[in-house]
């Protein structure tokens, strides 16, 4: 994150904090209702209207976060000033049916929320894809099931491979490696992965032994997920889904043993360059004076971190 961006998202925060202080509950102006119902509709989650909602606990549970001291008690106050302010019936300041209702909601909403929500952040970048225009719903969807074939069928389609079977597993791979990844990436863009993949050329000669396309991709790809800050249960499944089939989680099992802080930064800000980068939510649509559309300091400090995690893991 550049330090302007960086900076304004502090501000954000901060704003948000002081209003949390002042008794407000600054998401109920920030999350959508339809958003929250769309989603609860996705994982079938069924619920009454109380008042407790899966909006108003979600909006509560952010506030809880953001507040000073974090307490079930703080957050329900905020909840009571914030429907006194709109002439409704207060509820009790008891934190038992608030807490009841935060247990209420499975992990998958969190998770399903979440990736809405970067998908809306995704659309307001509108960044081009390869064939043109903005990416296309159904190329969205064809990624998701992509990656949820790999999950399921990656180790099995390996072990049939190297048995030589062309078996159901190894069918269901080679139909998301081919067919949904190249559907998908022509209709949905690519990102930081490929950018930093394409990159790893300016240090070809450093490596004992050269990486396919596919190694350089997959550990570009984590990567870019310390660059999107994912977080950790998702970070595990998708290392321990490269562990499993053998790709490349670090700097040494990618064949580059000796990585220099200076090889490492020649990929960087080689990266930063390529324009595949600007589908990144923080990269600029235009080139800053030394060519760049992201800060190659952050893909930098992203490449030790994938590469210090995988030693880790």
């Amino acid at each position: 994150m550049c330090k302007r961006e960086e900076a304004r998202f502090r501000e954000k925060v901060e704003e948000i904090r002081q209003s949390i202080e002042e008794g407000g509950l600054p998401f109920a102006n920030l999350l959508s209702v339809e958003l929250v119902h769309k989603v609860l509709e996705r994982c079938k989650v069924k619920f009454r209207e109380r008042i407790y909602t899966p909006w108003t606990t979600l909006c509560v549970f952010l506030t809880q976060l953001l507040s000073a001291d974090h307490s079930c008690a703080h957050a329900v106050c905020n909840l009571i000033a914030w429907l006194t302010s709109r002439n409704q019936e207060p509820c009790s300041p008891n934190t038992g049916s608030y807490c009841t209702a935060r247990s209420r909601l499975p992990e998958n909403f969190y998770e399903e929320l979440m990736r809405e929500t970067g998908k809306g952040l995704s659309d307001q970048t509108a960044s081009p894809v390869l064939a043109g225009g903005l990416s296309t719903r159904t190329a969205q969807m064809m990624a998701r099931l992509a990656f949820d074939t790999l999950m399921e069928y990656g180790l099995q389609a390996k072990l049939e491979a190297e048995s030589h079977v062309a078996g159901q597993a190894l069918e269901a791979v080679v139909e998301a490696n081919i067919l949904l990844s190249g559907l998908g990436y022509e209709s949905g863009g690519l990102a930081a992965a490929h950018a930093i993949a394409l990159s790893w050329t300016r240090v070809y000669h450093l490596f004992e032994v050269h990486p396919t396309h596919g190694q350089f991709v997959a550990f570009s790809l984590l990567t870019q997920l310390m660059m999107e800050a994912t977080k950790p249960e998702i970070l595990n499944k998708v290392y321990g889904f490269c562990k499993s089939v053998g790709l490349p989680t670090t700097f040494e099992k990618l064949g580059l043993k000796k990585a220099t802080d200076e090889a490492i930064r020649m990929v960087a800000e080689d990266a930063s360059k390529i324009v595949l980068i600007t589908s990144m939510p923080r990269a600029t649509k235009t080139p800053n004076s030394d060519g760049a559309f992201y800060d190659a300091d952050e893909i930098l400090n992203c490449l030790k971190a994938a590469d210090a995690y995988g030693r880790a893991f």
